[in-house]
């Protein structure tokens, strides 16, 4: 992890499964800021896991997973909330309070090796 303030690396506690592929995204509570990581795969195997981080205790924990495993896929925070999309059409958003992904809508285009930006217009 780095540390903006400090200008500095250091090391992050192991995550319980290795992946790569994966999506990546954060998002703040009143008293903590949290990473999450979804899908990926690793070993020939595609997970629908999906783990976060707390600032507060450094420790990855296994949270509700994704309808499906998917790989190749992105993660944005838009409005404090994580969107997940790529690789299938199926666009899901991650809500915190119900450790739930619901679907939110349906992407005109699907594929991998993409960059994922919110934008409000």
């Amino acid at each position: 992890m780095h540390d903006l303030m400090e200008s500095q690396w250091s090391k992050m506690a192991d995550m319980k499964k290795a992946r790569e592929d994966h999506a990546c995204g954060s998002y703040q509570t009143d008293t903590d800021s949290i990473v999450v990581v979804a899908g990926g795969d690793f070993d020939s195997t595609v997970w629908a896991s999906v783990e976060n981080w707390k600032l507060s205790t450094g420790q990855w924990t296994e949270i509700n997973p994704l309808p499906a495993p998917r790989n190749y896929v992105r993660m944005v925070t838009f409005n404090n909330r994580l969107v997940l999309l790529g690789y299938v059409d199926q666009v899901l958003e991650y809500d915190p309070s119900s450790d739930q992904w619901n679907p939110v809508g349906t992407a005109t285009t699907v594929g991998y090796g993409f960059l994922a930006i919110p934008y409000n217009y």
